[in-house]
């Protein structure tokens, strides 16, 4: 999970994927935790086993992060700033706020 982790799946998109991969509601495929909770049957798993779909895992990785709030998102990327090379001192002094603020640009364009 940690190796998922750093490569830039969310938690959200991870646990919708794997409850996903063995169980069955209907054509639904994106669900919150909540929804998860509340459909989730036991007597619904598939007896046959899962096949693991990186691609789909993508699709649905990629949805999480544009349905994600901005700040979520700049927040999250705090421990990829430096790797990268960004200057951590200056996304701190211009605030997550404003890295935020450039995700919503890039999404809304």
């Amino acid at each position: 999970m940690q190796d998922y982790q750093a490569k830039g799946y969310l938690a959200d998109a991870m646990v919708n994927y794997l409850v996903r991969l063995g169980w069955a509601h209907g054509d639904q495929e994106i669900f919150t935790r909540d929804e998860l909770v509340s459909a989730f049957r036991l007597e619904k798993v598939g007896a046959a086993p899962g096949v693991f779909d990186h691609a789909k895992l993508d699709w649905l990785n990629a949805h999480w992060i544009r349905t994600s709030p901005p700040m979520r998102l700049a927040e999250m990327l705090r421990p990829f700033w430096n790797p990268v090379g960004v200057e951590t001192r200056i996304v701190e002094a211009r605030g997550p706020a404003w890295l935020a603020a450039a995700f919503h640009f890039s999404w809304s364009a």
